[in-house]
C-alpha cells in the first residue's frame, strides 16, 4: 500500500498529484483517489480527482497497513444510525486516518428490479460480530485524531 498524502506520478497520464484515499476490496485489491496537481485553465479550480489502481502509481512510498480491520471484509454489519444492513465489501482509508466501510445490502428494489446502492459509513458507526467495540473514551480519542472526512467522489474502478 502507498502512503496517503504523498505526491506521486500516475502512469497513464504522467500527471503528478496526491493520493487522498485508499479503497481495499474484499479480494484485497487496492485503489487510490488521485488528485492531480493541476488547475483547470478556464475556471482556475483544481482538475477532477479520479480513482487509479495500485499498479498505476509510480514512485509512491510503500507502507505496511497491518492495523486495518481486514477481518470485517465480507461480514454482515448494521449501520447504527440508520439501521441499514449489509455486507462490508470495502475498507476506505482517508488521508486523515479515518476508516470507513462500504456496506452493500442484498435487497433488490421491487419497483425497478435493481440492486440498491452501497453506503459509505464511518467504521465507528457500524456494529457486527467482527467489528471492534470501542468504549466512550476510545471513541473520543479516535474522533479527535482521525475525524471523519467530508464527502468525496464515489469509488469505482477506473482500470
Amino acid at each position: 500500500m502507498k502512503k496517503l498524502g504523498t505526491i506521486v506520478t500516475e502512469s497513464s497520464t504522467k500527471l503528478e498529484g496526491m493520493l487522498l484515499n485508499t479503497v481495499i476490496d474484499m479480494d484485497r485489491q487496492i485503489q487510490y483517489l488521485f488528485q492531480p496537481k493541476s488547475l483547470n485553465p478556464k475556471t482556475g479550480l483544481p482538475v477532477d480527482k479520479f480513482w487509479i489502481s495500485d499498479s498505476r502509481v509510480l514512485n509512491g512510498i510503500d507502507i505496511e497497513m497491518t492495523e486495518l480491520p481486514y477481518n470485517i471484509l465480507g461480514t454482515l454489519v448494521e449501520d447504527i444510525a440508520t439501521g441499514y444492513k449489509g455486507m462490508v465489501t470495502s475498507l476506505i482509508l482517508h488521508i486523515n486516518g479515518c476508516v470507513h466501510v462500504e456496506v452493500r445490502s442484498d435487497k433488490i428494489l421491487d419497483e425497478t428490479g435493481t440492486v440498491g446502492k452501497p453506503i459509505d459509513v464511518d467504521i465507528r458507526r457500524i456494529k457486527g460480530e467482527a467489528v471492534p467495540i470501542l468504549n466512550e473514551e476510545e471513541l473520543d480519542i479516535s474522533r479527535k485524531f482521525n475525524p471523519s472526512p467530508e464527502e468525496y467522489p464515489s469509488y469505482h474502478r477506473d482500470i
